[in-house]
């Protein structure tokens, strides 16, 4: 559905907000093995964007229909120039931008469900109620991402990151992170039960026993002290 101007913005219960993304808008169909990515304007758009389709191929959900923003993320903000160089002619330069800079497919919408069958005639906020069905912990964690720096924070907290997922979905979850990191455009503090996971990217790390802080340092320095603290609280 496309915006249209208004003089204010509408309030009230019934209606719902989305931030206005820096990306191109995006139409996801998967049916099986076949992925099928379309622009606004109805030109095929997954040739373009690799890491996409292989994403959505990842997700549990074999079938279903989203409408969604395309994005990629450089250093904390999203930058509408690399969706514009992704549309090369060439599949090897679409793969070298794809690995530096992989694209978010940022989902606000399922049109239709895991049975194939078109949602359209429900409401919206029923719809977005079972779009969290399609995606697994891992996109949902990039998507809850994709959400906080939208807005441009000064400070990007996480909780638990790798909380419930498979280790090859926090490696990917934490190269985003250093990635932001890398920009220098904001602090961001990590609170990671798993802390090998964490002290790869960190540049200062802490320990806290019990609600009380009992160490900070370099992430080297604390590597110790964590196998240290978690040996002796298993102990005790």
């Amino acid at each position: 559905m496309e915006a249209r101007s208004v003089d204010e913005i509408p309030i009230g219960d019934e209606w719902q907000y989305e931030p206005k993304w820096d990306g191109f808008r995006c139409i996801a169909f998967r049916d099986g093995e076949k992925v099928f990515l379309q622009s606004k304007a109805g030109q095929p758009l997954a040739r373009y964007f690799p890491d996409v389709v292989e994403a959505l191929h990842r997700l549990p959900a074999k079938r279903f229909v989203i409408d969604g923003e395309l994005a990629i993320p450089v250093r904390g903000a999203l930058v509408f120039d690399e969706l514009q160089l992704r549309l090369h002619p060439a599949a090897s330069r679409v793969q070298k931008l794809a690995a530096a800079h992989p694209a978010l497919f940022i989902v606000f919408d399922l049109l239709a469900g895991t049975d194939g069958k078109s949602l359209l005639a429900l409401q919206l906020r029923e719809r977005r109620k079972q779009l969290a069905g399609t995606l697994s912990g891992g996109e949902q964690q990039m998507l809850a991402l994709a959400r906080a720096l939208v807005v441009d924070p000064t400070v990007l907290l996480i909780d638990e990151l790798s909380m419930g997922l498979a280790p090859i979905i926090v490696e990917e979850l934490y190269a985003i992170v250093a990635d932001i990191a890398a920009g220098g455009q904001m602090a961001i503090i990590i609170i990671e039960q798993f802390a090998h996971d964490v002290l790869a990217v960190a540049t200062r790390a802490g320990v806290m026993i019990h609600g009380s802080l009992v160490s900070v340092g370099r992430p080297d320095e604390i590597a110790a002290t964590v196998s240290d603290s978690y040996l002796a609280s298993t102990a005790g």
